[in-house]
């Protein structure tokens, strides 16, 4: 590399995934929660209505993932990540203008395209070229963006509504991503590493080669057909059913008990909690055993919703919160560097497509079955007690997994 050059190219490639991710999360995953206010604030529809939208919208853009690998192949990383932030935009721009249910629905089949482009499927096949040995630690650290998709773009869509209109906030931030991800979309998503006479990790020579470079490529529905897919992916969609299902109602458990401001602040801490644990996993990943690291991160969420059960003493609730936000990132980021290490390098696009899609499909039922449980037991002990059940049992799962030598 020359002095000129001295900054690895596939760095700037990995700030593009931060801002997919922070995009991502911001308008399809946390933003989802302010559209849905504005539409039974506004137009009085039944919650349950919308959140039925909300729900067919996982399940649509799961099924986009099963073909984001497909895409990122034909189309080129630049062209599909502009075409997810286009569907993105497009979508969050007719949120504050609809007038009609049926709307919603248009409006999140059109989300789901960019949520499944620009997610977490999207932000590994983005930075797969780039990086090898490091990939671990670069993928937790661009998957910080998810985070702070809860800290920066839902909070402050919302105060931008209070101070001018839903609209002009959504038109700001729209305006923001545009400049933003799609221009770093253009600079760095047009090339790869050998176009550009570059080595993954940026090495100064070509990594020694796989002994899996000469297999040939798997199908989608020969990886489906494998043991190997399913010992990643159900464990994950097991876990992300109760983090997607718990985070969904965190907000109105924490209300329950103490005032609004002091649950803000709580939720705002355990983002905090989820940027820490990635960030210091991504630092030991890369030389553990990274089923290990999964299991140990499913049993700490695990004691933390059984910590919950216990009552509801402050203290009881803050640490089991804390304990709880601190292992959020690391579901989101494992399951595709459990992927990377046991998956050719040929077939990781589609494998960590087919992994993305089954846990969303799965995770897309949480928060309504959790919803359902809290009404029906009249309390949130019975969910707590199940979905810690749920990742003891995802704990054990993928370590019974983990395949033999290769």
């Amino acid at each position: 590399m020359s002095a000129v050059n001295r900054v690895f190219f596939g760095w700037w490639v990995a700030w593009s995934g931060f801002l997919m991710a922070l995009f991502a999360w911001g308008f399809g995953f946390y933003g989802s929660g302010v559209f849905l206010t504005w539409f039974t604030e506004r137009h009085g529809w039944a919650l349950a209505d919308v959140s039925l939208a909300i729900t067919a919208y996982y399940a649509v853009s799961a099924t986009v993932i099963v073909f984001s690998g497909d895409l990122y192949q034909r189309l080129g990383h630049r062209v599909t990540c502009l075409l997810g932030v286009a569907s993105l935009g497009l979508a969050a721009l007719a949120m504050p203008l609809v007038d009609a249910l049926w709307q919603v629905w248009c409006a999140y089949g059109v989300m789901a395209l960019g949520w499944a482009l620009l997610g977490t499927a999207g932000v590994n096949i983005a930075l797969a070229p780039w990086f090898e040995k490091k990939r671990g630690f670069v993928v937790s650290l661009a998957l910080n963006g998810a985070s702070m998709g809860a800290v920066v773009i839902a909070p402050v869509m919302v105060l931008l509504a209070a101070i001018y209109s839903p609209l002009w906030a959504v038109v700001l931030m729209v305006g923001l991503m545009v400049a933003t991800l799609g221009v770093m979309a253009v600079v760095t998503l047009g090339k790869t590493p050998q176009q550009m006479g570059l080595y993954p990790d940026g090495l100064d020579a070509a990594p020694a080669k796989h002994g899996d470079d000469t297999l040939p490529t798997a199908s989608k529905r020969a990886l489906l057909a494998g043991w190997p897919l399913w010992s990643v992916a159900l464990p994950f969609a097991m876990a992300l059913f109760v983090q997607v299902g718990m985070m969904t109602h965190q907000f109105r458990f924490l209300t329950l008990n103490m005032g609004e401001s002091q649950a803000a602040l709580i939720m705002a801490l355990s983002g905090i909690m989820a940027v820490i644990g990635r960030v210091g996993t991504g630092f030991i990943v890369d030389r553990v055993d990274r089923r290990l690291v999964a299991c140990i991160n499913f049993s700490l969420q695990g004691a933390a919703l059984a910590l919950l059960t216990l009552g509801s003493d402050p203290a009881l609730i803050w640490a089991g919160w804390l304990l709880f936000g601190l292992g959020v990132g690391n579901q989101v980021t494992l399951s595709g560097l459990i992927v990377q290490v046991e998956f050719s390098r040929r077939d990781f696009a589609r494998a960590i497509a087919l992994v993305v899609a089954i846990t969303q499909a799965t995770y897309a039922f949480g928060p309504g079955s959790i919803g359902v449980l809290a009404q029906w037991s009249g309390s949130y002990t019975l969910p707590l007690m199940i979905t810690a059940v749920i990742l003891a049992a995802a704990a054990i799962l993928i370590m019974v997994g983990r395949p033999g030598p290769r």
